[in-house]
Parts: structure tokens; C-alpha cells; sequence
């Protein structure tokens, strides 16, 4: 570690003029300067705009738009909000920026502001005038859209009254020319949900007239016919993949007869080296690698070709681990920070108000350099090597940017020590209260290793108690809702579900049904209550996923509303 920081530190050389004319002779563009030799180009921004100019006068930078502020003005007249003239022109936009955000105010100063401010009816009415259909309503004023449905049905449709309504009209026959195209009703509904919806809007009777040569989507599973299902597939996992609504039926029939119907089914995938790289090859790190996938990951730990497959990976650390970077300014101003993710990281700072770098670049106009300065470090060591860097920029004369005093990790802060895990893990008996009552303490356990895992879970009792007919009839007895069932008592709700639908059925049938029958009216007023898809489905999952079926979700939130 001594020669790590040794090597870092002999990085930082002070560079006389005559080495960095030397270097940049050897360039005919600024960009293979940069890109290059790092340390001389940055060297000489250092030394000021004139020498820098003077060191590179034989290069070629034909390439480069040199903005005037008048030719900037000239262009931003062009478009209405700074989104577009970003988007259509980003090297001016960013020229402008360079200026100063007084010099961009100004020169978009027509252009449309959003409004931040509370929308009152009155605007919100003013706003929609604007606009001739929802669609563009929506795209164009969202932030309005949003807070008129909110506002409820009833306002919504007062202001939006004079839109056209771009919805299709299906007639008959052209429903029944669309549902030809399909096999299945899923099929049909993901495909084409505005057809679907319409086919279930005109009844039922001509719904199922249109879809009568569909295959159904649910199948009334004999146990002639799962077994013939079953026989079709080599593997558990190609039978789970790809013929759900057998393996759901089976599921519910009780473990003992899935078991024995699947009983010739390879349980087991033999991945072979070639195959684990594949897998691997679909994830851009480890750790996704590691959620997405498990059992290939584990495998090819163990068998020593972890490295080797995950070689395309992006390099990133953990709580355990940082690296450290910095960003140098030409006007010998630079930041220097730790982090894990280089990446994530560098985002946060080119786009973040709050950033030391995001504001100086915006107070000078002047782009930094970034540089990663050390591989992943222990997150201790990193610390103390971040503050001699850091001092080390001091002494050569940098104005150090960062905000409050180097050492402090990035990232998230880490919570479960080793120490806090034991203690967290005596206060359980068993490992499935440890589980529920604990999922953090258990995951950052798990991350330690197995040996660190089995050692503070060893005083746990691990085996659930088998309950009898008995005493599960006993305990059904005292919920009121299966939903209550499953939440007090998970061990014998699981219990129950695998002696199948029967017995199951039995001993909850005094319980109340919580579902709820959703008529179109009622998906639709319960829609109104949220802003977007993701909100309605969090918020009302029962709703949403009636809705989805049905083919309502694009009335509901039109396109382009996610």
C-alpha cells in the first residue's frame, strides 16, 4: 500500500514550460494532446489562457465552432425553451452556459419559462385554452395536465370540454378485422389495447364473439392434461417459464402432487463454462450479475472464472471499497473526492446544483478535467490517501474546492459493522423472526461471507414447527380476512396453501372476500385520484391491474404518460 501511495504521489510532477512545448509538439489536434498526455495538457491550462494558446498556435482547431455573443443571440432565437435549443444545439447552449448564467438568461430571456408557482383554476383554464386536443395538452403544458386531473373528473372535463377527442373509433366489422390478427386475448390486449378496450367497452357478448377462436387464458386444467403439459418440458425451470397457468395450478393442487407430477422434471440447469459467460455478458456489472442471476454467479465463483467472464464489466465498489478522483479546473482550482460508483458519481457532479464542481463551473465558465486518481482502496485506507492527496494539491498551490474536509466516504453510510450484526442477531431465537423482524442486518451478514453468516445465526433454531390439521383449523379461526391470515401468522397461512385448494378453502371459508368488483366507471374515478401509471399502480394495484387487463390504461393516462 506505502508503494501505491508512493506511485500516486510521484503522479503530481511540477512541469517547466520547456517539457510541455517538448510534449505538445508531438500533437497536431488539442484533442490528442488531452486525450494523450493528460498531465502536460493540464499543466499548461494551468499556466494561464496566453500560454496555452502559445503552446498549441501549431495545432489544428478548425473543428471548433468559436461562438460569438452575437451569433449565440442569433441562434436562440430560433427555438422556444432552452430544452430545445439544448437538445438541438448543445455545443452553443453549452458555449452560452460557459459565459455565464446571466449571458444564457439573457439571450433566452423569450423563451418559455415554466411555471413554478401554484396553479390557480383560473390558469389552469387559461392554459388548456391553449391547446386543441389532451394529447398536446399533455406533452406540451404537463405540469398543468397533471394538476387538472388531480383536481378531479369534474373540473377536468369543464376545461378540457373544447378538446377534440383523438381516440380511434372502432366500428364492428374493424374490431373483428383486428381480433383476427391474434391467438390469444393476451396477446391481443398487449398488442393492441386500444382495440381491446373498445371490443370490451361495446359488451361482453360481442367481446367474446370477436376473441371466440382465441385459445383461453385461463385453462380448466385436468389432471390428464397437466400431466400431458408436464411431459413437454425436460427442466423445472422451462416448465415454471413457459407454461405458467399449469405450474399456477399445480402450485395450488398442494406440494405432494406437484411433487409427484413433476417428479421426472430435471430440477437443475448443467451450466457449462461457455454458459456462464453467455449469462454473464447480460449485465453491465457484478452486482447486477449477482441479483439477476445467483446460481450462474455463485458457479463461476467457485469455479474460478468469476474474473475471467466478468472482464466486459463496469469496475464499481462497494461500502468496503472506493477509489479516488478529482476534478482540476484550468484556473488551478480542483476537487478531490472518493467514491464507489466513478460513474454515478460524475453524474451527481456535472448535474447537480449542489455540486462544488457543477457551481464553479457555472460561476467561470471553464470545464474540468476529470482524473481517477487510485484503483478501489479499503474504504479506511482510501480515507487517509484522499487527505495527502488532497494536501498534496495544496502545497502545489491549488484553490481545493471541496466543501467540508476530505476523508468522509461516499455513498451511502455504513450502518451494520460486524460488531452490530452479532449483537442485532442475539436478540432472536430463530432464524425467521431474525428474517422478518431484521432483512438489512441479514443481507449485510450475508455479504460478509458464509463462514461470518453461520457463525451468528449458529444459537438459531432453523426448522419451522409442522403444525396438524388441528391446529391449523384452530388458528384459521381466529382471522376475520385471508390478508390478515397471511400477515400474523405466514407459517401457517403457508402451511395451509400446501395441502391444496381443498383443505385450504375449508378452514377459510368464514373468512370475509376483500375483493372488490371494478366496474369501467369505478377504475376510472380511481384513476383520477394519481398522476401517472407508476403512482396508480403503487397506489391501487387492484385497480390498475383490472384496468390493464381490460385495456383501459391508455384512456386513462394517454401515451407518452408512463
Amino acid at each position: 500500500m506505502k508503494q501505491l501511495i508512493r506511485h500516486i504521489l510521484r503522479e503530481y510532477k511540477k512541469w517547466t514550460e520547456d517539457e510541455i512545448r517538448q510534449v505538445a509538439q508531438k500533437y497536431q489536434k488539442p484533442s490528442d494532446f488531452k486525450n494523450n498526455d493528460k498531465a502536460a495538457y493540464s499543466a499548461a491550462n494551468r499556466k494561464g489562457k496566453e500560454f496555452f494558446n502559445d503552446v498549441t498556435s501549431h495545432m489544428d482547431k478548425s473543428y471548433y465552432t468559436f461562438w460569438t455573443d452575437e451569433m449565440l443571440r442569433e441562434l436562440a432565437k430560433k427555438f422556444k425553451t432552452k430544452t430545445e435549443f439544448q437538445k438541438a444545439e448543445s455545443s452553443a447552449y453549452n458555449s452560452a452556459l460557459r459565459k455565464g448564467m446571466d449571458f444564457l438568461n439573457d439571450i433566452t430571456s423569450h423563451m418559455d419559462k415554466k411555471k413554478r408557482g401554484k396553479w390557480s383554476d383560473v390558469d389552469l383554464e387559461n392554459e388548456a385554452k391553449k391547446y386543441q386536443n389532451k394529447g398536446d395538452f399533455q406533452k406540451y403544458s404537463n405540469s398543468a395536465y397533471i394538476i387538472s386531473r388531480n383536481r378531479g373528473k369534474d373540473f377536468f372535463d369543464k376545461i378540457t370540454k373544447h378538446m377534440v377527442n383523438q381516440l380511434n373509433y372502432w366500428s364492428d366489422d374493424d374490431l373483428r378485422s383486428e381480433a383476427l390478427k391474434y391467438k390469444t386475448k393476451k396477446e391481443f390486449s398487449s398488442k393492441n389495447p386500444q382495440a381491446y378496450g373498445a371490443s370490451l367497452r361495446k359488451g361482453e357478448d360481442f367481446h367474446n364473439e370477436i376473441t371466440s377462436h382465441m385459445e383461453a387464458l385461463h385453462k380448466d386444467w385436468t389432471d390428464e392434461s397437466l400431466r400431458k403439459e408436464v411431459s413437454k418440458y425436460e427442466t423445472l425451470a422451462d416448465f415454471t417459464n413457459f407454461s405458467q397457468s399449469a405450474y399456477q395450478t399445480l402450485k395450488r393442487k398442494g406440494q405432494d402432487y406437484f411433487n409427484e407430477v413433476t417428479k421426472n422434471l430435471n430440477r437443475t440447469i448443467s451450466w457449462t463454462d461457455e454458459m456462464l459467460k453467455e449469462e454473464a455478458l447480460k449485465y453491465k456489472t457484478r452486482g447486477e450479475f449477482q441479483r439477476g442471476s445467483n446460481v450462474a454467479y455463485q458457479l463461476a465463483k467457485s469455479r474460478g472464472i468469476l474474473d475471467d467472464i466478468c472482464s466486459h464489466m463496469e469496475r464499481v465498489g462497494s461500502k468496503y471499497k472506493r477509489l479516488i478522483y478529482s476534478y482540476e479546473f484550468p484556473d488551478n482550482s480542483v476537487y478531490v473526492g472518493l467514491t464507489y460508483n466513478l460513474n454515478k458519481r460524475d453524474f451527481s457532479h456535472m448535474n447537480r446544483e449542489s455540486s462544488s464542481v457543477y457551481q464553479h463551473m457555472v460561476k467561470t465558465g471553464l470545464r474540468p478535467i476529470k482524473k481517477t486518481l487510485t484503483e478501489f482502496l479499503d474504504k479506511d485506507e482510501a480515507s487517509r490517501v484522499e487527505g495527502k492527496l488532497t494536501e498534496k494539491y495544496r502545497q502545489e498551490g491549488w484553490n481545493i474546492l471541496n466543501k467540508t474536509k476530505t476523508g468522509a466516504l461516499g455513498g451511502s453510510t455504513l450502518y451494520w459493522t460486524p460488531e452490530k450484526i452479532r449483537d442485532e442477531a442475539k436478540k432472536y431465537d430463530t432464524l425467521s423472526d431474525f428474517y422478518e423482524k431484521s432483512p438489512s442486518a441479514i443481507g449485510a451478514a450475508r455479504r460478509l461471507g458464509k463462514e461470518f453468516y453461520d457463525e451468528i445465526t449458529s444459537h438459531m433454531t432453523r426448522k419451522l414447527t409442522k403444525l396438524s390439521e388441528k391446529d391449523l383449523i384452530r388458528i384459521a379461526k381466529k382471522y376475520n380476512n385471508k390478508m390478515t391470515f397471511y400477515k400474523e401468522d405466514s407459517n401457517a397461512y403457508a402451511q395451509s396453501k400446501r395441502k391444496g385448494d381443498e383443505f385450504f378453502n375449508k378452514i377459510t371459508s368464514h373468512m370475509k372476500n376483500q375483493h372488490t368488483y371494478w366496474t369501467d366507471e369505478m377504475l376510472r374515478d380511481e384513476s383520477l385520484k394519481y398522476s401517472s401509471r407508476n403512482g396508480f399502480a403503487k397506489g391501487s394495484p387492484s385497480a390498475y391491474t383490472t384496468a390493464r387487463k381490460r385495456g383501459l390504461l391508455d384512456s386513462f393516462f394517454p401515451k407518452g404518460k408512463k
